[in-house]
C-alpha cells in the first residue's frame, strides 16, 4: 500500500509537470498492483470567483419548485455543494438530488465540469423523503453532532509552545523615529583683504 502511494504522489508531480514518458511509466507500475486509484485536479486551478447559482428547489410533495440563490465557486464539488446546502438550510446530504443540465450529478463531479462557471447558471435540487434513503433521526443527529465537531476542531487554532506564549509570534514594538538635530549655521569666512597674487 505504501508502495502505491508513493507511486501515485509521483504521477501527480509527473503530470503537473508535464512529463509524459514518467507519468506513463508511473501509470503501469500502479496499474501493476491493482489497486482503486482516484484522480482529480488540483482545486486550485479553477477560477475562484463566487458564482450566483440559481436553485430551484422542489420535493415529491410540491408542484411547483422554490427558487433560491447560493454563492459556490465552479471548483466545489456536487459533495461540497450537499455540504453547504446542509449546514445554510439543514437538509441531509443524503435527502438531496441535484440535477444539472437534465443530469443527475454525482458526488466527486464539480460544477465546473456541469457547466456552472458564470452568474445566473441554473441547477434543481429535488429533497427526497427521509424514509425513501432509510435516514433514521438517530443518524440525522449523529451526522449534525458530527459536523458541529468538525467545525470546532477546524476553527481551533494550534498555538506554538514557548517561553512567551500567546504574544511571542509579536513583531518587536517599532523603533521610535530620532528627533532632528538642528544645523548650526555655517560659519561666514572672514572676508580677504587685498589681493591675490597668481
Amino acid at each position: 500500500l505504501k508502495e502505491a502511494e508513493e507511486l501515485a504522489l509521483s504521477l501527480s508531480e509527473a503530470l503537473s509537470c508535464g512529463d509524459t514518458d514518467e507519468a506513463i511509466e508511473l501509470c503501469k507500475k500502479l496499474s501493476q498492483l491493482s489497486v482503486p486509484v482516484s484522480v482529480s485536479i488540483d482545486s486550485r486551478v479553477y477560477p475562484q470567483d463566487s458564482i450566483r447559482l440559481m436553485v430551484g428547489v422542489e420535493d415529491a410533495q410540491s408542484d411547483n419548485y422554490i427558487p433560491l440563490t447560493v454563492m459556490v465557486s465552479s471548483g466545489m464539488t456536487i459533495g461540497q455543494l450537499k455540504d453547504k446546502i446542509n449546514q445554510d438550510f439543514g437538509f441531509h446530504p443524503l435527502l438531496q438530488r441535484w440535477v444539472i443540465g437534465k443530469r443527475i450529478a454525482k458526488d466527486q463531479d464539480t460544477l465546473y465540469y456541469h457547466g456552472i462557471r458564470k452568474n445566473g447558471d441554473q441547477a434543481f435540487l429535488f429533497i427526497l423523503s427521509a424514509q425513501s434513503v432509510h435516514l433514521t433521526r438517530h443518524q440525522y443527529q449523529q451526522d449534525q453532532e458530527q459536523q458541529r465537531l468538525e467545525g470546532i476542531v477546524d476553527s481551533i487554532r494550534l498555538l506554538p509552545r514557548g517561553l512567551g506564549g500567546i504574544n511571542e509570534n509579536k513583531a518587536p514594538p517599532p523603533v521610535p523615529p530620532k528627533k532632528p538635530v538642528a544645523k548650526k549655521p555655517a560659519m561666514l569666512l572672514k572676508p580677504q583683504l587685498g589681493w591675490e597674487c597668481v
